[in-house]
Protein backbone atom coordinates (compact mmCIF):
# COMPACT_ATOMS: atom_id res chain seq x y z
CA UNK A 1 0.00 0.00 0.00
CA UNK A 2 1.01 3.44 -0.86
CA UNK A 3 -0.45 6.65 -2.13
CA UNK A 4 0.33 6.01 -6.36
CA UNK A 5 -1.59 9.06 -7.37
CA UNK A 6 -1.00 11.66 -5.12
CA UNK A 7 -4.56 12.04 -3.79
CA UNK A 8 -3.89 11.09 -0.04
CA UNK A 9 -5.29 7.90 -0.20
CA UNK A 10 -2.96 4.34 0.09
CA UNK A 11 -3.30 2.62 -3.24
CA UNK A 12 -3.14 -1.33 -3.11
CA UNK A 13 -0.14 -2.77 -5.32
CA UNK A 14 -0.33 -6.04 -6.57
CA UNK A 15 2.55 -7.56 -8.99
CA UNK A 16 1.90 -11.07 -10.23
CA UNK A 17 3.36 -13.38 -12.95
CA UNK A 18 1.41 -13.46 -16.35
CA UNK A 19 3.82 -16.07 -17.93
CA UNK A 20 7.29 -17.38 -17.81
CA UNK A 21 9.19 -13.73 -19.33
CA UNK A 22 6.34 -10.88 -17.90
CA UNK A 23 5.02 -9.61 -15.01
CA UNK A 24 2.10 -7.20 -14.42
CA UNK A 25 1.88 -4.62 -11.72
CA UNK A 26 -1.57 -3.81 -11.10
CA UNK A 27 -2.33 -0.64 -8.96
CA UNK A 28 -5.93 -0.39 -7.34
CA UNK A 29 -6.29 3.48 -6.41
CA UNK A 30 -8.21 4.61 -3.82
CA UNK A 31 -11.19 5.67 -6.10
CA UNK A 32 -11.74 2.01 -7.46
CA UNK A 33 -9.71 2.97 -10.79
CA UNK A 34 -7.39 0.68 -11.86
CA UNK A 35 -3.58 1.06 -13.85
CA UNK A 36 -1.19 -1.83 -15.08
CA UNK A 37 2.48 -1.98 -15.94
CA UNK A 38 3.81 -4.98 -17.97
CA UNK A 39 6.88 -5.89 -16.60
CA UNK A 40 9.83 -7.68 -19.20
CA UNK A 41 11.40 -10.06 -16.73
CA UNK A 42 13.66 -11.55 -19.61
CA UNK A 43 16.58 -10.49 -18.46
CA UNK A 44 20.38 -11.59 -18.07
CA UNK A 45 19.81 -12.76 -14.36
CA UNK A 46 16.59 -14.02 -13.45
CA UNK A 47 14.93 -11.36 -10.48
CA UNK A 48 12.62 -13.86 -8.40
CA UNK A 49 11.54 -10.68 -6.74
CA UNK A 50 11.22 -7.81 -8.12
CA UNK A 51 9.54 -5.58 -5.92
CA UNK A 52 11.77 -3.36 -4.09
CA UNK A 53 9.56 -0.91 -2.38
CA UNK A 54 7.68 2.48 -3.13
CA UNK A 55 9.00 5.64 -2.45
CA UNK A 56 8.64 9.61 -2.85
CA UNK A 57 11.47 10.44 -5.34
CA UNK A 58 10.17 13.42 -7.29
CA UNK A 59 8.38 16.81 -6.59
CA UNK A 60 5.30 15.63 -7.90
CA UNK A 61 2.52 14.17 -4.96
CA UNK A 62 2.54 10.47 -4.92
CA UNK A 63 4.89 7.42 -4.17
CA UNK A 64 6.90 6.14 -7.04
CA UNK A 65 6.71 2.48 -7.37
CA UNK A 66 10.60 1.11 -7.68
CA UNK A 67 11.12 -2.90 -9.64
CA UNK A 68 14.26 -4.15 -9.35
CA UNK A 69 14.84 -5.31 -13.08
CA UNK A 70 18.35 -6.92 -13.91
CA UNK A 71 21.25 -8.09 -11.88
CA UNK A 72 24.76 -8.07 -12.03
CA UNK A 73 27.74 -9.72 -9.53
CA UNK A 74 27.22 -6.26 -7.61
CA UNK A 75 24.84 -4.19 -9.87
CA UNK A 76 21.54 -4.08 -9.54
CA UNK A 77 18.81 -2.21 -12.25
CA UNK A 78 15.40 -0.73 -11.20
CA UNK A 79 12.92 0.58 -13.07
CA UNK A 80 11.07 3.56 -11.16
CA UNK A 81 7.14 4.02 -12.45
CA UNK A 82 5.60 7.22 -11.32
CA UNK A 83 1.48 7.57 -11.84
CA UNK A 84 1.14 10.41 -14.98
CA UNK A 85 -1.95 11.44 -16.32
CA UNK A 86 -4.21 8.42 -15.28
CA UNK A 87 -1.49 5.96 -15.87
CA UNK A 88 1.91 4.17 -14.81
CA UNK A 89 5.09 5.58 -16.75
CA UNK A 90 9.00 5.22 -16.25
CA UNK A 91 10.40 8.05 -14.57
CA UNK A 92 13.69 8.95 -16.35
CA UNK A 93 16.63 9.56 -13.86
CA UNK A 94 18.32 12.67 -14.01
CA UNK A 95 20.59 13.05 -17.25
CA UNK A 96 24.43 13.43 -16.72
CA UNK A 97 24.02 12.07 -13.32
CA UNK A 98 27.73 11.54 -11.84
CA UNK A 99 28.82 9.48 -14.98
CA UNK A 100 25.94 6.94 -14.69
CA UNK A 101 24.52 5.70 -17.67
CA UNK A 102 21.76 2.99 -18.31
CA UNK A 103 18.66 3.91 -16.24
CA UNK A 104 18.36 3.78 -12.64
CA UNK A 105 21.39 1.90 -11.29
CA UNK A 106 22.79 0.79 -8.09
CA UNK A 107 26.09 -0.95 -6.59
CA UNK A 108 28.40 -1.60 -4.01
CA UNK A 109 31.76 -2.90 -4.50
CA UNK A 110 35.20 -2.62 -4.11
CA UNK A 111 36.09 -1.29 -7.44
CA UNK A 112 33.24 1.60 -7.21
CA UNK A 113 29.87 2.89 -6.01
CA UNK A 114 26.65 4.54 -7.01
CA UNK A 115 23.54 5.60 -5.68
CA UNK A 116 20.53 7.67 -4.88
CA UNK A 117 19.36 9.99 -1.91
CA UNK A 118 15.98 11.23 -2.11
CA UNK A 119 15.69 14.40 0.08
CA UNK A 120 14.26 18.35 0.18
CA UNK A 121 15.59 21.43 -0.26
CA UNK A 122 12.70 23.66 1.58
CA UNK A 123 9.33 22.84 -0.51
CA UNK A 124 11.22 21.36 -3.62
CA UNK A 125 12.40 18.07 -3.68
CA UNK A 126 15.57 16.88 -4.53
CA UNK A 127 18.05 13.54 -5.50
CA UNK A 128 21.94 13.63 -4.80
CA UNK A 129 23.22 10.96 -7.45
CA UNK A 130 26.47 9.97 -5.98
CA UNK A 131 28.78 7.83 -7.78
CA UNK A 132 32.78 6.86 -6.89
CA UNK A 133 35.83 4.83 -8.86
CA UNK A 134 38.31 2.84 -6.96
CA UNK A 135 41.98 4.37 -7.47
CA UNK A 136 45.08 3.65 -6.58
CA UNK A 137 47.55 6.18 -6.37
CA UNK A 138 51.42 6.31 -8.19
CA UNK A 139 52.70 6.39 -4.59
CA UNK A 140 50.20 2.64 -3.94
CA UNK A 141 47.63 4.82 -1.93
CA UNK A 142 44.37 3.22 -2.46
CA UNK A 143 41.18 4.70 -2.69
CA UNK A 144 38.25 6.37 -4.56
CA UNK A 145 37.04 9.32 -6.16
CA UNK A 146 33.55 10.68 -5.60
CA UNK A 147 31.26 12.58 -7.48
CA UNK A 148 28.04 13.83 -5.76
CA UNK A 149 25.25 15.82 -8.18
CA UNK A 150 22.60 17.52 -6.42
CA UNK A 151 19.62 17.70 -8.76
CA UNK A 152 15.84 19.85 -7.87
CA UNK A 153 13.09 18.87 -9.45
CA UNK A 154 11.54 21.66 -11.61
CA UNK A 155 8.19 20.64 -12.40
CA UNK A 156 8.84 18.00 -14.68
CA UNK A 157 12.06 16.92 -14.68
CA UNK A 158 15.61 17.43 -12.84
CA UNK A 159 17.44 20.18 -13.02
CA UNK A 160 20.94 20.19 -11.98
CA UNK A 161 21.97 22.08 -8.94
CA UNK A 162 24.93 21.51 -7.69
CA UNK A 163 28.48 18.95 -8.11
CA UNK A 164 31.19 18.20 -6.12
CA UNK A 165 34.09 15.69 -6.33
CA UNK A 166 36.06 14.48 -2.97
CA UNK A 167 38.68 11.94 -2.76
CA UNK A 168 38.53 9.24 -0.11
CA UNK A 169 41.10 7.23 1.49
CA UNK A 170 40.79 3.02 1.67
CA UNK A 171 39.92 3.27 4.97
CA UNK A 172 37.84 6.23 5.55
CA UNK A 173 34.65 5.16 7.21
CA UNK A 174 32.58 7.58 4.75
CA UNK A 175 33.15 4.95 1.89
CA UNK A 176 30.07 3.95 0.23
CA UNK A 177 27.98 5.68 2.84
CA UNK A 178 25.49 6.84 -0.32
CA UNK A 179 25.85 3.70 -2.20
CA UNK A 180 22.34 2.29 -2.92
CA UNK A 181 18.74 3.59 -2.33
CA UNK A 182 18.69 6.34 0.45
CA UNK A 183 15.13 6.99 0.18
CA UNK A 184 12.29 6.50 3.20
CA UNK A 185 10.33 3.25 1.70
CA UNK A 186 13.37 1.67 0.19
CA UNK A 187 15.90 -1.02 1.60
CA UNK A 188 19.42 0.29 0.35
CA UNK A 189 19.92 -2.50 -1.92
CA UNK A 190 18.19 -5.45 -3.47
CA UNK A 191 18.27 -9.03 -1.31
CA UNK A 192 17.37 -12.06 -3.75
Amino acid sequence: MADVDGDGADDEIALGQVNTGQRLLRVLLADGSAVEYPIDTVTSTAVTRPWHGAATVDGIPGAEIVLLTDLGAHTMWFTVLTYRDGRLAELDRPSAAAGQTGGWVVDSADSGWLGYTCGRSGPASTLLVTSAQRIDGPSGTEGYDETSVLFGWAGSDWQEISRETRAYGDADPDTHRLAGWNCEGLPRFARE
